[in-house]
Protein backbone atom coordinates (compact mmCIF):
# COMPACT_ATOMS: atom_id res chain seq x y z
CA UNK A 1 0.00 0.00 0.00
CA UNK A 2 1.60 3.25 -1.18
CA UNK A 3 -0.05 6.04 0.79
CA UNK A 4 2.51 8.57 -0.40
CA UNK A 5 0.79 8.81 -3.79
CA UNK A 6 -0.45 12.35 -4.37
CA UNK A 7 -3.53 13.55 -6.21
CA UNK A 8 -2.71 14.85 -9.74
CA UNK A 9 -3.97 18.32 -8.84
CA UNK A 10 -1.77 18.24 -5.72
CA UNK A 11 1.25 17.36 -7.89
CA UNK A 12 0.50 20.28 -10.21
CA UNK A 13 0.11 22.79 -7.36
CA UNK A 14 2.71 21.72 -4.77
CA UNK A 15 5.62 23.75 -6.18
CA UNK A 16 3.47 26.89 -6.32
CA UNK A 17 2.31 26.31 -2.74
CA UNK A 18 5.93 26.09 -1.61
CA UNK A 19 6.71 29.29 -3.50
CA UNK A 20 3.75 31.15 -1.95
CA UNK A 21 4.64 29.93 1.53
CA UNK A 22 8.22 31.17 1.21
CA UNK A 23 7.00 34.46 -0.30
CA UNK A 24 4.85 35.03 2.79
CA UNK A 25 7.41 33.91 5.37
CA UNK A 26 10.40 35.71 3.85
CA UNK A 27 13.49 35.85 6.04
CA UNK A 28 17.04 34.76 5.31
CA UNK A 29 15.98 31.51 3.69
CA UNK A 30 14.04 33.27 0.95
CA UNK A 31 17.07 34.10 -1.22
CA UNK A 32 18.41 30.53 -1.26
CA UNK A 33 15.03 28.86 -1.82
CA UNK A 34 14.74 26.52 -4.80
CA UNK A 35 11.84 24.44 -6.07
CA UNK A 36 12.10 21.43 -8.36
CA UNK A 37 9.52 21.51 -11.13
CA UNK A 38 10.60 18.18 -12.59
CA UNK A 39 7.49 16.42 -11.25
CA UNK A 40 5.41 18.70 -13.47
CA UNK A 41 7.15 17.67 -16.64
CA UNK A 42 9.66 20.50 -16.54
CA UNK A 43 13.21 19.48 -15.76
CA UNK A 44 14.33 22.80 -14.34
CA UNK A 45 14.74 24.33 -10.95
CA UNK A 46 13.10 27.56 -9.92
CA UNK A 47 14.94 29.88 -7.57
CA UNK A 48 14.10 33.18 -5.95
CA UNK A 49 17.30 35.12 -6.53
CA UNK A 50 18.39 34.97 -10.15
CA UNK A 51 22.00 34.66 -11.27
CA UNK A 52 22.70 37.06 -14.15
CA UNK A 53 24.69 36.03 -17.21
CA UNK A 54 27.97 37.76 -16.31
CA UNK A 55 28.03 36.59 -12.71
CA UNK A 56 30.29 33.83 -11.43
CA UNK A 57 29.04 31.28 -8.96
CA UNK A 58 31.15 32.80 -6.16
CA UNK A 59 29.89 36.31 -6.89
CA UNK A 60 26.32 35.03 -7.02
CA UNK A 61 26.68 33.38 -3.63
CA UNK A 62 28.04 36.60 -2.15
CA UNK A 63 25.01 38.44 -3.50
CA UNK A 64 22.68 35.78 -2.05
CA UNK A 65 24.31 36.20 1.36
CA UNK A 66 23.89 39.98 1.17
CA UNK A 67 20.35 40.05 -0.22
CA UNK A 68 17.22 41.32 1.50
CA UNK A 69 13.58 40.59 0.78
CA UNK A 70 11.10 43.51 0.88
CA UNK A 71 8.09 41.43 1.94
CA UNK A 72 4.92 42.86 0.43
CA UNK A 73 3.24 39.44 0.36
CA UNK A 74 2.98 39.25 4.13
CA UNK A 75 1.76 42.85 4.22
CA UNK A 76 -1.09 42.08 1.81
CA UNK A 77 -2.15 38.90 3.63
CA UNK A 78 -2.01 40.57 7.04
CA UNK A 79 -3.91 43.65 5.82
CA UNK A 80 -6.77 41.48 4.53
CA UNK A 81 -6.83 39.54 7.81
CA UNK A 82 -6.83 42.72 9.87
CA UNK A 83 -9.69 44.21 7.88
CA UNK A 84 -11.87 41.16 8.52
CA UNK A 85 -10.85 40.50 12.14
CA UNK A 86 -9.94 44.05 13.14
CA UNK A 87 -11.01 45.81 16.31
CA UNK A 88 -13.61 47.86 14.42
CA UNK A 89 -15.42 44.82 12.96
CA UNK A 90 -17.84 42.54 14.71
CA UNK A 91 -18.49 38.89 13.84
CA UNK A 92 -21.90 37.84 15.03
CA UNK A 93 -22.46 34.32 16.37
CA UNK A 94 -25.80 33.00 17.61
CA UNK A 95 -25.14 29.40 18.59
CA UNK A 96 -27.71 27.47 20.61
CA UNK A 97 -25.33 24.63 21.46
CA UNK A 98 -24.35 22.95 24.77
CA UNK A 99 -21.38 24.47 26.61
CA UNK A 100 -20.71 26.67 23.61
CA UNK A 101 -19.04 29.48 25.59
CA UNK A 102 -16.45 27.07 27.00
CA UNK A 103 -15.83 25.66 23.55
CA UNK A 104 -15.44 29.07 21.86
CA UNK A 105 -12.60 29.82 24.28
CA UNK A 106 -10.70 26.68 23.18
CA UNK A 107 -11.82 25.23 19.86
CA UNK A 108 -8.75 23.12 19.00
CA UNK A 109 -7.58 21.81 22.40
CA UNK A 110 -4.63 24.17 22.07
CA UNK A 111 -6.22 27.13 23.89
CA UNK A 112 -7.15 28.88 20.64
CA UNK A 113 -10.30 30.98 20.72
CA UNK A 114 -12.61 30.82 17.73
CA UNK A 115 -11.37 34.22 16.50
CA UNK A 116 -7.70 33.25 16.78
CA UNK A 117 -8.40 29.95 15.06
CA UNK A 118 -10.25 31.57 12.15
CA UNK A 119 -7.50 34.20 11.81
CA UNK A 120 -4.98 31.42 11.19
CA UNK A 121 -7.39 29.74 8.77
CA UNK A 122 -7.71 33.06 6.92
CA UNK A 123 -3.92 33.36 6.61
CA UNK A 124 -3.54 29.81 5.27
CA UNK A 125 -6.43 30.30 2.85
CA UNK A 126 -4.80 33.42 1.43
CA UNK A 127 -1.36 31.84 1.09
CA UNK A 128 -2.43 28.58 -0.56
CA UNK A 129 -5.89 29.45 -1.88
CA UNK A 130 -7.63 27.19 0.63
CA UNK A 131 -7.22 25.61 4.04
CA UNK A 132 -8.97 22.59 5.59
CA UNK A 133 -10.70 22.37 8.94
CA UNK A 134 -11.49 18.91 10.31
CA UNK A 135 -14.07 18.45 13.04
CA UNK A 136 -12.98 15.46 15.12
CA UNK A 137 -13.97 13.96 18.45
CA UNK A 138 -11.55 12.53 21.03
CA UNK A 139 -11.63 8.81 21.63
CA UNK A 140 -12.97 7.69 25.01
CA UNK A 141 -11.54 4.91 27.16
CA UNK A 142 -15.04 3.90 28.19
CA UNK A 143 -18.38 3.52 26.47
CA UNK A 144 -20.29 6.70 25.64
CA UNK A 145 -24.04 6.19 25.49
CA UNK A 146 -25.56 9.66 25.78
CA UNK A 147 -24.69 13.29 25.13
CA UNK A 148 -24.62 13.78 28.92
CA UNK A 149 -21.93 11.10 29.20
CA UNK A 150 -19.89 12.94 26.59
CA UNK A 151 -20.28 16.28 28.34
CA UNK A 152 -19.38 14.89 31.76
CA UNK A 153 -16.16 13.42 30.37
CA UNK A 154 -15.48 16.69 28.52
CA UNK A 155 -15.15 14.80 25.25
CA UNK A 156 -16.64 17.51 23.10
CA UNK A 157 -15.58 17.64 19.43
CA UNK A 158 -12.79 19.99 18.40
CA UNK A 159 -11.40 21.68 15.27
CA UNK A 160 -8.10 20.83 13.54
CA UNK A 161 -6.56 23.15 10.96
CA UNK A 162 -4.59 21.81 7.98
CA UNK A 163 -2.81 23.64 5.17
CA UNK A 164 -3.27 22.80 1.51
CA UNK A 165 0.03 20.83 1.31
CA UNK A 166 -1.22 18.64 4.17
CA UNK A 167 -4.18 17.33 2.09
CA UNK A 168 -2.40 14.95 -0.26
CA UNK A 169 -5.21 12.92 -1.86
CA UNK A 170 -8.97 12.92 -2.13
CA UNK A 171 -11.93 11.71 -4.17
CA UNK A 172 -15.21 13.43 -5.04
CA UNK A 173 -18.46 12.15 -6.48
CA UNK A 174 -19.93 13.63 -9.63
CA UNK A 175 -21.67 16.33 -7.62
CA UNK A 176 -18.42 17.48 -5.98
CA UNK A 177 -19.06 15.97 -2.54
CA UNK A 178 -16.11 14.31 -0.84
CA UNK A 179 -16.04 10.52 -0.80
CA UNK A 180 -12.77 10.37 1.15
CA UNK A 181 -9.73 12.50 1.91
CA UNK A 182 -6.19 11.73 3.09
CA UNK A 183 -3.92 13.99 5.16
CA UNK A 184 -0.20 13.81 5.66
CA UNK A 185 0.95 14.58 9.21
CA UNK A 186 4.65 15.20 9.80
CA UNK A 187 6.02 15.48 13.32
CA UNK A 188 9.43 15.66 14.96
CA UNK A 189 9.47 13.93 18.32
CA UNK A 190 11.95 12.38 20.65
CA UNK A 191 11.11 10.41 23.79
CA UNK A 192 14.66 10.95 25.04
CA UNK A 193 15.26 14.65 25.92
CA UNK A 194 19.02 14.10 25.49
CA UNK A 195 18.80 12.57 22.04
CA UNK A 196 20.85 14.60 19.56
CA UNK A 197 18.25 14.67 16.78
CA UNK A 198 14.48 14.42 16.81
CA UNK A 199 13.01 11.66 14.76
CA UNK A 200 10.91 12.69 11.78
CA UNK A 201 7.67 10.76 11.65
CA UNK A 202 5.08 10.75 8.90
CA UNK A 203 1.55 9.49 9.42
CA UNK A 204 -1.40 9.35 7.05
CA UNK A 205 -4.91 10.00 8.33
CA UNK A 206 -7.73 8.94 6.01
CA UNK A 207 -11.37 9.96 6.46
CA UNK A 208 -14.32 8.41 4.64
CA UNK A 209 -18.03 9.03 5.07
CA UNK A 210 -18.26 6.24 7.65
CA UNK A 211 -14.80 5.66 9.15
CA UNK A 212 -11.28 6.93 9.77
CA UNK A 213 -7.86 5.24 9.54
CA UNK A 214 -4.31 6.14 10.62
CA UNK A 215 -1.31 4.53 8.89
CA UNK A 216 2.37 5.03 9.57
CA UNK A 217 4.92 5.93 6.89
CA UNK A 218 5.42 2.24 6.10
CA UNK A 219 1.73 1.79 5.37
CA UNK A 220 0.99 -0.15 8.54
CA UNK A 221 -2.43 0.43 10.08
CA UNK A 222 -2.01 2.10 13.49
CA UNK A 223 -5.60 2.92 14.45
CA UNK A 224 -9.08 2.96 12.98
CA UNK A 225 -12.64 3.73 13.96
CA UNK A 226 -16.14 4.40 12.72
CA UNK A 227 -18.39 7.45 12.88
CA UNK A 228 -22.06 8.07 12.17
CA UNK A 229 -21.78 11.41 10.37
CA UNK A 230 -22.49 10.11 6.88
CA UNK A 231 -20.02 12.61 5.42
CA UNK A 232 -16.33 13.44 5.55
CA UNK A 233 -15.97 15.83 8.54
CA UNK A 234 -13.86 18.36 6.67
CA UNK A 235 -14.67 21.89 5.56
CA UNK A 236 -12.59 23.88 3.08
CA UNK A 237 -11.94 27.55 3.70
CA UNK A 238 -11.40 29.32 0.40
CA UNK A 239 -9.82 32.65 -0.35
CA UNK A 240 -11.19 32.18 -3.83
CA UNK A 241 -12.18 28.98 -5.61
CA UNK A 242 -9.85 28.02 -8.44
CA UNK A 243 -11.49 28.83 -11.78
CA UNK A 244 -10.32 25.66 -13.56
CA UNK A 245 -9.39 23.09 -10.90
CA UNK A 246 -11.82 21.28 -8.62
CA UNK A 247 -11.36 21.21 -4.85
CA UNK A 248 -8.43 23.65 -4.59
CA UNK A 249 -8.45 27.42 -4.22
CA UNK A 250 -6.66 30.33 -5.89
CA UNK A 251 -4.01 31.98 -3.75
CA UNK A 252 -4.16 35.68 -2.95
CA UNK A 253 -0.43 35.70 -3.81
CA UNK A 254 -0.88 34.13 -7.23
CA UNK A 255 0.10 37.35 -9.08
CA UNK A 256 1.68 39.21 -6.18
CA UNK A 257 4.44 36.74 -5.23
CA UNK A 258 6.13 36.78 -8.69
CA UNK A 259 6.07 40.60 -8.68
CA UNK A 260 7.53 40.64 -5.18
CA UNK A 261 10.30 38.30 -6.32
CA UNK A 262 11.06 40.59 -9.26
CA UNK A 263 11.20 43.54 -6.87
CA UNK A 264 13.62 41.69 -4.58
CA UNK A 265 15.87 40.85 -7.53
CA UNK A 266 15.85 44.46 -8.70
CA UNK A 267 16.80 45.63 -5.21
CA UNK A 268 19.60 43.03 -5.19
CA UNK A 269 20.91 44.32 -8.54
CA UNK A 270 20.93 47.87 -7.17
CA UNK A 271 22.85 46.69 -4.12
CA UNK A 272 25.32 44.90 -6.41
CA UNK A 273 25.81 48.08 -8.43
CA UNK A 274 26.43 50.12 -5.28
CA UNK A 275 28.90 47.66 -3.79
CA UNK A 276 30.95 47.28 -6.98
CA UNK A 277 30.62 50.46 -9.04
CA UNK A 278 29.25 53.31 -6.98
CA UNK A 279 32.63 54.31 -5.49
CA UNK A 280 34.98 56.42 -7.65
CA UNK A 281 38.38 54.96 -8.48
CA UNK A 282 41.72 56.71 -9.17
CA UNK A 283 43.02 56.62 -12.73
CA UNK A 284 46.71 57.36 -13.27
CA UNK A 285 49.19 56.82 -16.11
CA UNK A 286 50.94 53.45 -15.97
CA UNK A 287 54.45 55.00 -15.95
CA UNK A 288 53.95 57.17 -12.87
CA UNK A 289 55.30 54.52 -10.58
CA UNK A 290 58.47 53.94 -12.57
CA UNK A 291 61.49 53.67 -10.35
CA UNK A 292 59.47 52.97 -7.23
CA UNK A 293 60.52 49.75 -5.60
CA UNK A 294 57.63 49.36 -3.18
CA UNK A 295 54.00 48.92 -4.03
CA UNK A 296 52.11 52.19 -3.66
CA UNK A 297 49.31 52.49 -1.15
CA UNK A 298 46.96 55.30 -2.07
CA UNK A 299 44.82 56.70 0.73
CA UNK A 300 43.83 59.95 2.40
CA UNK A 301 46.94 59.69 4.63
CA UNK A 302 49.49 59.13 1.86
CA UNK A 303 51.22 61.42 -0.63
CA UNK A 304 51.07 60.39 -4.27
CA UNK A 305 53.92 61.82 -6.40
CA UNK A 306 53.74 62.14 -10.16
CA UNK A 307 56.09 63.76 -12.74
CA UNK A 308 55.70 67.49 -13.17
CA UNK A 309 55.11 67.16 -16.90
CA UNK A 310 52.44 64.47 -16.51
CA UNK A 311 48.70 64.92 -16.18
CA UNK A 312 47.57 64.57 -12.55
CA UNK A 313 45.59 61.42 -11.71
CA UNK A 314 41.82 61.82 -11.64
CA UNK A 315 38.94 60.03 -9.98
CA UNK A 316 36.56 58.31 -12.35
CA UNK A 317 32.96 57.82 -11.26
CA UNK A 318 30.91 55.09 -12.92
CA UNK A 319 27.62 56.21 -14.49
CA UNK A 320 24.62 56.13 -12.18
CA UNK A 321 22.04 55.75 -14.96
CA UNK A 322 21.63 51.95 -14.53
CA UNK A 323 20.97 52.25 -10.80
CA UNK A 324 18.57 55.16 -11.30
CA UNK A 325 16.71 53.21 -13.94
CA UNK A 326 16.38 50.16 -11.70
CA UNK A 327 15.20 52.28 -8.76
CA UNK A 328 12.54 53.97 -10.89
CA UNK A 329 11.50 50.58 -12.24
CA UNK A 330 11.08 49.27 -8.71
CA UNK A 331 9.24 52.32 -7.34
CA UNK A 332 7.15 53.37 -10.33
CA UNK A 333 6.17 49.97 -11.65
CA UNK A 334 6.79 46.97 -9.41
CA UNK A 335 5.57 48.41 -6.09
CA UNK A 336 2.53 50.00 -7.72
CA UNK A 337 1.73 46.83 -9.63
CA UNK A 338 1.91 44.79 -6.43
CA UNK A 339 -0.50 47.15 -4.73
CA UNK A 340 -2.80 47.21 -7.77
CA UNK A 341 -2.87 43.39 -7.87
CA UNK A 342 -3.84 43.42 -4.19
CA UNK A 343 -6.52 46.11 -4.76
CA UNK A 344 -4.55 48.31 -2.36
CA UNK A 345 -3.29 50.79 -4.94
CA UNK A 346 -5.04 53.76 -3.32
CA UNK A 347 -2.33 53.56 -0.62
CA UNK A 348 0.36 54.58 -3.14
CA UNK A 349 -1.72 56.79 -5.45
CA UNK A 350 -2.05 59.86 -3.28
CA UNK A 351 -2.79 62.12 -6.25
CA UNK A 352 -5.89 60.19 -7.34
CA UNK A 353 -9.17 61.95 -7.92
CA UNK A 354 -12.11 61.31 -5.62
CA UNK A 355 -13.80 59.12 -8.24
CA UNK A 356 -10.64 57.04 -8.79
CA UNK A 357 -10.23 56.49 -5.06
CA UNK A 358 -13.86 55.47 -4.77
CA UNK A 359 -13.32 52.88 -7.50
CA UNK A 360 -10.28 51.53 -5.63
CA UNK A 361 -12.30 51.38 -2.39
CA UNK A 362 -15.02 49.50 -4.23
CA UNK A 363 -12.60 46.93 -5.65
CA UNK A 364 -10.98 46.29 -2.28
CA UNK A 365 -14.34 46.09 -0.55
CA UNK A 366 -15.47 43.46 -3.08
CA UNK A 367 -12.38 41.34 -2.41
CA UNK A 368 -12.84 41.56 1.36
CA UNK A 369 -16.58 40.88 1.18
CA UNK A 370 -16.09 37.81 -1.03
CA UNK A 371 -13.44 36.40 1.32
CA UNK A 372 -15.58 37.25 4.33
CA UNK A 373 -18.50 35.27 2.93
CA UNK A 374 -16.25 32.26 2.36
CA UNK A 375 -15.12 32.44 5.99
CA UNK A 376 -18.71 32.81 7.15
CA UNK A 377 -19.83 29.74 5.20
CA UNK A 378 -16.89 27.66 6.43
CA UNK A 379 -17.46 28.61 10.06
CA UNK A 380 -21.18 27.82 9.76
CA UNK A 381 -20.36 24.39 8.32
CA UNK A 382 -17.83 23.47 11.02
CA UNK A 383 -20.33 24.34 13.77
CA UNK A 384 -22.92 22.23 11.96
CA UNK A 385 -20.48 19.29 12.02
CA UNK A 386 -19.67 20.02 15.67
CA UNK A 387 -23.37 19.69 16.50
CA UNK A 388 -23.71 16.60 14.31
CA UNK A 389 -20.95 14.82 16.23
CA UNK A 390 -23.09 15.31 19.35
CA UNK A 391 -26.29 14.18 17.61
CA UNK A 392 -27.96 17.56 18.13
CA UNK A 393 -31.04 17.76 15.92
CA UNK A 394 -31.72 20.99 13.99
CA UNK A 395 -29.20 23.17 15.85
CA UNK A 396 -29.60 26.94 15.69
CA UNK A 397 -26.40 28.20 14.10
CA UNK A 398 -26.06 31.76 12.82
CA UNK A 399 -22.62 33.12 11.91
CA UNK A 400 -22.56 36.62 10.48
CA UNK A 401 -19.40 38.22 9.09
CA UNK A 402 -19.60 41.86 7.94
CA UNK A 403 -20.99 42.43 4.44
CA UNK A 404 -19.34 45.82 4.01
CA UNK A 405 -15.98 46.95 5.33
CA UNK A 406 -16.55 50.70 4.93
CA UNK A 407 -13.03 51.49 3.81
CA UNK A 408 -13.80 55.21 3.36
CA UNK A 409 -12.66 57.58 6.07
CA UNK A 410 -14.93 58.74 8.87
CA UNK A 411 -15.28 62.19 7.27
CA UNK A 412 -16.66 60.63 4.10
CA UNK A 413 -19.04 58.44 6.09
CA UNK A 414 -20.41 61.45 7.97
CA UNK A 415 -20.87 63.38 4.72
CA UNK A 416 -22.76 60.43 3.29
CA UNK A 417 -24.91 60.35 6.43
CA UNK A 418 -25.84 63.99 5.95
CA UNK A 419 -26.67 63.35 2.29
CA UNK A 420 -28.85 60.37 3.23
CA UNK A 421 -30.65 62.53 5.79
CA UNK A 422 -31.44 65.14 3.11
CA UNK A 423 -32.61 62.57 0.54
CA UNK A 424 -34.48 60.10 2.74
CA UNK A 425 -35.25 62.12 5.85
CA UNK A 426 -38.85 62.93 4.91
CA UNK A 427 -39.49 59.69 3.07
CA UNK A 428 -38.17 57.12 5.53
CA UNK A 429 -36.94 58.38 8.92
CA UNK A 430 -36.58 54.76 10.05
CA UNK A 431 -34.03 54.07 7.26
CA UNK A 432 -32.03 57.16 8.21
CA UNK A 433 -32.06 56.11 11.86
CA UNK A 434 -30.81 52.62 10.94
CA UNK A 435 -27.97 54.04 8.82
CA UNK A 436 -26.92 56.47 11.53
CA UNK A 437 -26.92 53.63 14.03
CA UNK A 438 -24.43 51.76 11.83
CA UNK A 439 -22.26 54.88 11.69
CA UNK A 440 -22.40 55.16 15.47
CA UNK A 441 -21.20 51.58 15.87
CA UNK A 442 -18.28 52.33 13.58
CA UNK A 443 -17.33 55.46 15.51
CA UNK A 444 -17.15 53.43 18.69
CA UNK A 445 -16.96 49.69 17.93
CA UNK A 446 -16.19 48.88 21.58
CA UNK A 447 -19.59 50.01 22.87
CA UNK A 448 -21.30 47.52 25.14
CA UNK A 449 -24.66 46.07 24.17
CA UNK A 450 -26.35 48.43 26.63
CA UNK A 451 -24.60 51.46 25.11
CA UNK A 452 -25.50 50.34 21.60
CA UNK A 453 -29.12 49.94 22.66
CA UNK A 454 -29.12 53.40 24.23
CA UNK A 455 -27.66 55.05 21.11
CA UNK A 456 -30.13 53.18 18.92
CA UNK A 457 -33.07 54.29 21.06
CA UNK A 458 -31.91 57.91 20.95
CA UNK A 459 -31.58 57.80 17.16
CA UNK A 460 -35.04 56.25 16.86
CA UNK A 461 -36.51 58.93 19.12
CA UNK A 462 -34.91 61.61 16.97
CA UNK A 463 -35.83 59.97 13.66
CA UNK A 464 -38.31 62.72 12.79
CA UNK A 465 -35.67 65.37 13.42
CA UNK A 466 -32.54 64.04 11.76
CA UNK A 467 -30.57 67.23 12.31
CA UNK A 468 -30.68 66.39 16.01
CA UNK A 469 -29.63 62.82 15.20
CA UNK A 470 -26.61 64.08 13.28
CA UNK A 471 -25.76 66.42 16.12
CA UNK A 472 -25.78 63.38 18.43
CA UNK A 473 -23.29 61.64 16.13
CA UNK A 474 -21.06 64.70 15.89
CA UNK A 475 -20.95 64.92 19.67
CA UNK A 476 -20.02 61.24 19.85
CA UNK A 477 -17.32 61.82 17.24
CA UNK A 478 -15.77 64.60 19.33
CA UNK A 479 -15.98 62.40 22.41
CA UNK A 480 -13.88 59.65 20.86
CA UNK A 481 -11.66 62.04 18.89
CA UNK A 482 -11.97 60.31 15.46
Amino acid sequence: MNLAIKHPIYESMSADWSFFQMAYEGGREWASWRSDYGSQGRSRSDQNLWQHLRESSDDYQLRVDRSIYPNYCRTVVDVYRDFIFGSDTTIGRELELPDIDLFLADVDQKDSSIDDFMKRAAIYAQIYGHAAIFVDAPQADQAIFTLRDQQQLELRPYFSLYTAPDIVDWSQDRFGSLEWVRCQEISYRSKDPFQEESEKRTAYRTWTREAWYIHDQDGQLVAEGEHQLGEVPMVLVYFQKHPTKEFVGLSALNDIAPLNRMLANTVSYIDEFISRQAFPFLAAADDMSDGQEEEMVISAANLFQYPAEAQPPTYVSPPTDPASFMKDYADDYLVKEIMRSASLDYFVNAAQSGLAKKMDFHRLNNVLTSFSRNLEKAETDIFRLWAKWQEIQEPEIVVDYPDDYEIEGIETVLKNAELIRKVYGDQSPAFVSQYLNQVANRLDPKMTEEEQQQVGDQLDDNAEDNLQALATLEAQRERFDV
